[in-house]
């Protein structure tokens, strides 16, 4: 790090004003990044300007002041990620490597013991493939995600989100456009999940708490379309043909998987299984639980 900073004023009002550049290394097995910020203060206040953070083509920017006698913070960030691939090191093992690029702008306000951060905009394009590849629970899925999401993030996290693509794919089955509405509050402790697959004339919701041993409730709702059923055999590589409807609730843990509970109502129109036809003379119910399902009015 170097520092040019000039002193003036005097012993009883002093004042400063300088520039800060140098190199940080270490972080997160991260490259090294470059920073440089100007600032200048007194007693009554410190004022950053022209605060940059950049990792290759990745650049953070940042302008914030500090009241000292009362505290008071205002400011603003911005960020350009033009390469999230740069990231990689911060990703598990696992995961997909991440790539696309984001930009993102939040505001900050409050005082020093009681800071406020406002996400103000979030939006991206995220390539995403299989997820946690080449292990025994890698998902199939690949997209070319749209992101954007504003909320609050302190004190207390409240943010919203949507996630779009025109393209999901589940393996070498495409499911047509998809898009996640995501409500994340309560501190992040409570997470809402809606998606809707048009094409597949699909809506599920998913709601998740993250206290406790994190319970979840949702449901599922497949309305009847031409021809819907062959799309679900091709993304299970199954000779299906046919139109479902189906209309599902569901609950459980995510710290045990094992006790989830489900309730299926299904109907099924012309349906065949490679040239065996396949009919539900009713709406048929299935009833899923620990160590046993049960089927109702097939």
């Amino acid at each position: 790090m170097a520092a040019q900073l000039e002193v003036a004023g005097s012993l009883a009002s002093p004042s400063v004003s300088g520039l800060v550049a140098g190199t940080a290394t270490g972080v997160g097995h991260l490259a090294p990044m470059n920073l440089s910020l100007g600032l200048s203060g007194d007693l009554d206040r410190l004022e950053l300007s022209s605060v940059e953070v950049r990792l290759d083509e990745n650049a953070v920017r940042e302008q914030a002041e500090v009241l000292w006698e009362s505290g008071a913070l205002s400011g603003s960030f911005d960020g350009e990620l033009s390469d999230l691939a740069d990231f990689t090191p911060l990703v598990p093992d696992e995961w997909t490597t991440p790539s696309g690029a984001a930009q993102f702008e939040i505001d900050l306000k409050g005082t020093l013991d009681a800071p406020q951060v406002d996400l103000m905009s979030v939006d991206g394009s995220i390539a995403l493939a299989s997820w946690f590849e080449g292990t025994p629970d890698e998902l199939p899925v690949r997209a070319n995600l749209d992101i954007s999401a504003s909320g609050a993030l302190l004190p207390d996290v409240a943010v919203q989100g949507v996630i779009g693509t025109d393209e999901l794919w589940w393996g070498e089955a495409r499911l047509g456009p998809a898009t996640v509405n995501l409500v994340c509050r309560d501190d992040a402790t409570d997470v809402e999940v809606d998606l809707e697959l048009p094409e597949l004339a699909t809506i599920g919701g998913v709601k998740l708490s993250l206290q406790g041993e994190r319970p979840f409730t949702g449901s599922l709702r497949v309305s009847p379309v031409l021809d819907n059923l062959s799309r679900i055999g091709d993304a299970a590589n199954l000779p299906l043909e046919g139109e479902l409807f189906l209309d599902a609730t569901f609950a459980g843990s995510l710290d045990a998987p094992d006790a989830l509970t489900a309730e299926i109502d299904v109907t099924l129109a012309n349906g065949r299984f490679a040239d065996q036809v396949l009919t539900l003379t009713r709406r048929a119910t299935v009833r899923y639980g620990p160590e046993v399902i049960d089927v109702d009015q097939v």
